[in-house]
């Protein structure tokens, strides 16, 4: 048995879909959305309607990408991160549907075709006007 597991609470599990949202990122020290101290403290959401269709808001929402980017960039898994992982390794894991933007799962080794990210993630960037998709890095890294 891994180190991960002798250190987390035993579980049950049988094979199974999983889900995953606020807070399992924060002992990775990304903050989470709506609690005190939380992004939306700091950031205002900008919605999509309001971002094709404006472009100050288009610009804020890019600030606001940048300013988080650093700490996404440089976030290491966590203990949690790496049991689903353990989960998946021993066929005891069918899915994992998450909420989190951050790409954590997929650093911890999980395979893309056992995660939805709900919505979506901070690892790929599109171009609205010709559709390229394109590692987010190479974007944020040159705002």
């Amino acid at each position: 048995m891994s180190n991960v597991s002798r250190e987390l609470p035993c579980y049950y599990v049988i094979m199974d879909d999983r889900f995953t949202g606020a807070g399992i990122s924060t002992e990775s020290g990304i903050p989470d959305y709506r609690s005190q101290g939380g992004i939306w403290d700091k950031f205002q959401p900008v919605y999509l309607d309001e971002f094709l269709a404006d472009e100050s808001k288009r610009l804020l929402y890019w600030q606001r990408k940048k300013a988080l980017w650093q700490g996404i960039r440089d976030a290491r898994v966590s203990k949690t991160h790496l049991f689903f992982k353990e989960l998946h390794d021993r066929n005891k894991l069918l899915g994992l549907i998450t909420q989190n933007i951050d790409g954590l799962h997929e650093k911890s080794g999980l395979p893309r075709h056992v995660l939805v990210n709900i919505h979506g993630t901070n690892l790929e960037v599109i171009c609205l006007k010709c559709n390229d998709i394109t590692p987010a890095h190479e974007t944020l890294d040159e705002l």
